[in-house]
Formats: C-alpha cells, sequence, structure tokens
C-alpha cells in the first residue's frame, strides 16, 4: 500500500479505511458506516465466492505483518447490501429537524448504483460512457473473466454482475 509505506504514522493513526459511497451515510449516522457490499466487490480485496476479506490479498497489500490491521481498518460488511445501518445521528434530529425515526440506507457507488437505476435481465448489457467508460453485463453468477472486476447485485444478489473499465479497450 502506497499511503502506508510513503506515510507510515498518519497509516498507524487510521483508525478507519472506507469509499468515498460510504461517507454520506458515516455523515448521517454520525459514526463509521460499514462499506456496502456491491462497492467492496469492487474493490478487488473480497472473495465473493466465500463472502469474506481474501487473506492473501489483504497479505499482498498490506504486507505478511499488516494484513489482520487492513482488515480491522476496513471493517466488516454485511452482505444483505439493502438493510438499515441504523437511525441517523441525533445531530440531524436536533440540528435538521429530522424524525428520529429515520433510518439510514446504505450507500453505494456509481457502478452498482446503474445497475440498480437500470435492471439488468440475462443477456442485458451497459455501456456507461462516465468517468470510468464502464461496460456492466449480468452473468449466472458462476461465470469468471480475468479480465474485467465483480460486483455482486444489491438487487439480485445471487447474480453477480461484472465490470470491466479501462480494460474493456483491451
Amino acid at each position: 500500500m502506497r499511503f502506508k509505506s510513503k506515510y507510515p504514522s498518519h497509516y498507524a493513526n487510521t483508525s478507519r479505511i472506507s469509499l468515498v459511497s460510504s461517507f454520506l451515510a458515516s455523515v448521517f449516522l454520525g459514526k463509521f458506516a460499514h462499506i456496502d457490499i456491491s462497492d467492496v466487490t469492487g474493490m478487488d480485496l473480497w472473495d465473493i465466492p466465500k463472502g469474506g476479506w481474501n487473506e492473501k490479498l489483504l497479505e499482498l497489500a498490506a504486507g505478511k505483518d499488516g494484513f489482520e490491521e487492513l482488515r480491522k481498518k476496513l471493517g466488516d460488511v454485511p452482505e444483505d447490501g439493502g438493510g438499515s445501518m441504523g437511525k441517523v445521528s441525533q445531530y440531524f434530529v436536533k440540528r435538521f429537524d429530522f424524525n428520529p425515526d429515520c433510518l439510514v440506507a446504505p450507500h453505494t457507488g456509481d457502478n452498482p448504483s446503474t445497475i440498480l437505476a437500470l435492471p439488468l435481465q440475462p443477456s442485458d448489457a451497459i455501456v456507461s460512457l462516465g468517468t470510468s467508460t464502464t461496460f456492466l453485463m449480468s452473468t449466472d453468477g458462476t461465470s469468471r473473466c480475468t479480465t474485467a472486476y465483480s460486483y455482486i447485485s444489491q438487487q439480485q444478489p445471487a447474480c453477480t454482475c461484472s465490470c470491466s473499465a479501462t480494460r474493456m479497450a483491451l
């Protein structure tokens, strides 16, 4: 990990590593939000069939002595993908008159959100010409592709959606 080697004291003082997509959920909760399962699977550190962090990849990223620390900093990841993360923090209740029973839903990234907004049926594909030029397609969950990223779809948990970003041009 470049950050760990370049700024070791900052990394040592880091209590949590999150993705941008979980930031707003953390703000609403008033505490760290877990990373959404769809975004976690796109990090390439998650073992999709096993349903957990891939220890070999964490070790590769953090070194033999650091993979447990990295796993702790990344946190636990609920695999349901759609359950409530908890109630909105009291700050929003008091400051902005939010309903105290308001629940915070998981937040996710742009590629999984595209799949949620435009549900893929078998044999469907989407080409997103945004910042990452992404090709999204639905698979049966058993297909493996070594030139693509795989995401677990929040809409169809048994289905794996593959996303090939810059590799699409290869």
